[in-house]
């Protein structure tokens, strides 16, 4: 191949790969576009930010199998919390729980993937274009201590975030956890829906599963 050839090529590779790096650019500007964007309207709206006085009730069901995937306890339990200022300030047990596991849910603060400073943020590519918008997350690869991957569905209208699927698991991979944080959106302000949470503990003699779901219903506001 002569002088001029190899120009050529040259000349061709590096229009590649500047159209590479601007299209890698414009995808981290429009990723950034709608996390900023998500956090802001979650800041701003999460019942539990506003500082407001308002209870709800809870009902929580608990499964879980002993290690050959028999079940073994089920309990079920119904709570009424009362909030002060955006602060818990008292729960009152409606159905008595058997199990300590069986609480309310920390959902009140849920787990938000962009005030994480480890993940890799990334669209999907079947993404239709339609309201609901999914991103994608993980832990990067060289991080094989904290294995954590999931993804988000924010309304692509206004913002709102709608659910969180985050699933975790050690580096042995002896345990595993997936949460699942739902919302709701009613006159502007966000608050949370349901949460499920799924453990597995693996073992020589096999799997044991623990389930535990949670339904938010009956807000009221004072």
């Amino acid at each position: 191949m002569n002088r001029r050839g190899r120009f050529v090529i040259f000349i061709l590779m590096s229009l590649v790969l500047l159209s590479a790096a601007a299209g890698a650019q414009e995808t981290d500007a429009t990723m950034r576009f709608y996390l900023d964007n998500t956090a802001y309207v979650f800041d701003q709206n999460f019942i539990f930010n506003k500082e407001a006085d308002f209870s709800f009730k809870v009902r929580s069901i608990l499964e879980r199998t002993d290690y050959r995937g028999k079940l073994e306890k089920v309990d079920t339990a119904v709570y009424d919390i009362h909030v002060a200022s955006g602060k818990v300030d008292s729960i009152n047990v409606i159905d008595s729980a058997s199990q300590s596991e069986n609480v309310p849910p920390d959902s009140f603060a849920p787990f938000l993937p962009w005030e994480e400073g480890n993940f890799d943020f990334y669209f999907y590519p079947n993404d239709t274009g339609a309201g609901r918008l999914a991103v994608g997350y993980e832990t990067p690869g060289g991080d094989t201590v904290d294995i954590r991957s999931g993804f988000m569905n924010i309304n692509r209208d206004n913002f709102t975030l709608q659910s969180v699927f985050l699933h975790s698991r050690d580096e042995e991979g002896f345990q595993r956890l997936s949460r699942v944080y739902s919302f709701e959106r009613s006159d502007g302000v966000i608050r949370p829906l349901k949460y499920e949470e799924y453990r597995v503990k693996i073992a020589f003699m096999g799997h044991n599963y623990t389930r535990i779901y949670a339904e938010f219903f009956d807000y009221q506001l004072k």
